[in-house]
């Protein structure tokens, strides 16, 4: 089983934080919007048993494959998480002194708004 393990941890590696979203499926929203949860797309789960294909009997890759099939998917143990991050640049105006109050306003706002998406979201999967 370690095998497999490594397997997944080099493929996951390989892929860069920026090209995540578009590398998994079967995308679920989280807790809050800054995090989603989804399966690797099929090609890099042909690549782990390919991988796993140098050190396991075809009868054992017949278990890791069923094993796979059945908990790839979110919320099972093989799915991904993914956490968002959202960063905000001030321009060179806002740099001024009345540029800055109004930025800061502009950002309280923008986190009010954050959590009144999330406390939303919250409510809605608690029905």
């Amino acid at each position: 089983m370690e095998k497999f393990i490594e397997a997944f941890r080099d493929e996951m590696a390989a892929i860069s934080p920026q090209d995540m979203e578009r590398e998994a499926e079967a995308m679920e929203e989280g807790e809050t919007s800054f995090i989603a949860y989804g399966s690797l797309k099929e090609y890099h789960w042909s690549r782990i048993l390919k991988q796993c294909g140098r050190y396991f009997k075809e009868s054992e890759l017949k278990m890791i494959e069923e094993f796979i099939e059945e908990n790839r998917n979110p919320p099972e143990v093989l799915s991904i998480q993914i956490q968002r991050r959202i960063s905000v640049i001030q321009s060179a105006a806002m740099e001024s002194a009345a540029g800055t109050q109004k930025g800061d306003q502009i950002g309280m706002e923008a986190e009010g708004d954050f959590d009144a998406i999330a406390e939303r979201k919250s409510a809605r999967n608690k029905r």
